[in-house]
């Protein structure tokens, strides 16, 4: 099987198994409805290393999340559900860039 392009996709007809909050999956085509903006912190203009950021849905205004609760017991034991939520104020919408390439400023 080729390699495919996986993209972020999402909306408000669909609800997550455990959470029951706004589905996100991946899929193979790029649509309307996969288009995310990233949200940096107020004190920040640019997305940095370290520094947590918040994914938002486009169409729908919902924020990429993963409750530490809410984990799978299969197929692969432990993972989390990744859904989406419009609460903005909930740390559970932060993610941070860890590892990757990473361009010093000149």
């Amino acid at each position: 099987m080729p390699d495919e392009d996986l993209f972020l996709g999402s909306g408000s007809d669909h609800r997550s198994p455990l959470s029951e909050n706004q589905e996100v999956s991946g899929v193979a085509e790029h649509e309307i409805g996969n288009v995310w903006k990233v949200e940096c912190s107020k004190k920040d203009e640019f997305w940095v290393r370290d520094t947590p950021i918040k994914l938002v849905h486009k169409d729908t205004g919902a924020y990429l999340q993963a409750i530490p609760g809410k984990v799978f017991g299969a197929p692969i034991d432990g993972n989390l559900e990744v859904s989406c939520s419009k609460n903005p104020k909930s740390s559970n919408h932060e993610w941070a860039v860890m590892e990757g390439f990473f361009f010093k400023e000149q």
